[in-house]
């Protein structure tokens, strides 16, 4: 995900969450970053109900091993109807990592280079400044 999605041509790098006030590098790294208000909410309903799952293993006192988990959890997603990665993709980490981290740095001197709020106000200004002093063009008499 972080490697289909990372751009640093969107806004905020294609990030739609982060910490602070601005997208640093290691938000970058969190493919949680990059998922919409939608998918959002639906990973966080996931999660509800599979942590539910668990509490009632525990208060069950079913003794469970991570492997158990990791077979409850496939069984979990699939029975919810999500896809299961059968193996480990083709694009690794490291591959998606270095990615987030050229588009940050590429997102990083756009928003550096470009004019600040304030900068932009002056130019704005300075712009209308000039149309207001422009003598009134007058049309040719006939």
């Amino acid at each position: 995900m972080i490697y289909h999605r990372a751009d640093a041509a969107k806004p905020h790098m294609g990030m739609k969450t982060w910490s602070g006030e601005t997208p640093r590098k290691a938000d970058a790294e969190v493919a949680k970053n990059y998922l919409d208000e939608k998918e959002l909410d639906l990973l966080n309903r996931i999660v509800s109900m599979y942590l539910d799952f668990a509490e009632l293993q525990a208060l069950s006192r079913r003794p469970m091993h991570m492997r158990d988990w990791l077979e409850k959890l496939d069984d979990f997603l699939k029975l919810s109807g999500r896809n299961i990665l059968a193996d480990a993709g083709k694009i690794s980490h490291e591959e998606a990592l270095i990615k987030a981290h050229a588009e940050y740095e590429r997102y990083h001197r756009e928003r550096i280079d470009a004019p600040s709020e304030v900068e932009r106000h002056y130019l704005d200004a300075v712009e209308e400044i000039k149309r207001i002093s422009e003598p009134p063009k007058r049309g040719r008499r006939k």
